[in-house]
């Protein structure tokens, strides 16, 4: 996280929180960075790795991005190891699913450049050798098109997902 500062005169509690990001932002003077480092807890892989044995999917739904969710879910062993992972995202309106490099693999796949939903949904080999990722607006998006119901039980991470996407995924695997 990008720290800085600069001096807005003398305002009252009020004017400050009444101004806009952009009126603060600009001229900020650079003050450092900081960075949080949330690690797993020594008994997490051994709590996955059970619930695994005891015919458990686990999945992981967080509001952090795409590529921090899959670094978690490699390390955490949601994820097999060398398992490729197709992430679902928004690109010019339409839902595209790419491949994310894994990089602790010891040979890099070189799959095709993306997937379309279509022959995700009709190629069962390819849904069942791949993990999925989706963002929150990729869920959306695929649930606005009727395709989510059929991906759920494939997808095992759920990135950028906002609350009512949270409470909607959970939903949509009781039903």
């Amino acid at each position: 996280l990008g720290l800085g500062h600069r001096s807005l005169g003398r305002l009252t509690p009020e004017q400050i929180l009444d101004l806009k990001r952009d009126e603060i932002e600009p001229d900020l003077e650079f003050s450092g960075l900081l960075l949080f480092r949330n690690e797993l807890k020594p008994d997490t892989k051994q709590a996955i790795n059970h619930l695994k044995r005891g015919d458990v999917r686990p999945v992981m739904i967080t509001g952090d991005n795409a590529q921090c969710g899959a670094y978690i879910a490699r390390a955490a062993c949601l994820i097999e190891p060398n398992t490729p992972l197709l992430l679902a995202d928004v690109h010019e309106g339409a839902v595209v699913w790419n491949y994310m490099p894994d990089p602790e693999a010891p040979t890099p796949i070189t799959p095709e450049a993306s997937v379309t939903t279509e022959r995700l949904l009709s190629n069962s080999q390819l849904r069942n050798s791949v993990e999925l990722a989706v963002t929150g607006k990729a869920f959306d998006m695929l649930i606005e098109t009727g395709n989510m119901a059929q991906l759920m039980l494939n997808v095992r991470i759920f990135a950028r997902m906002s609350p009512d996407n949270k409470v909607a995924a959970v939903a949509m695997t009781v039903d």
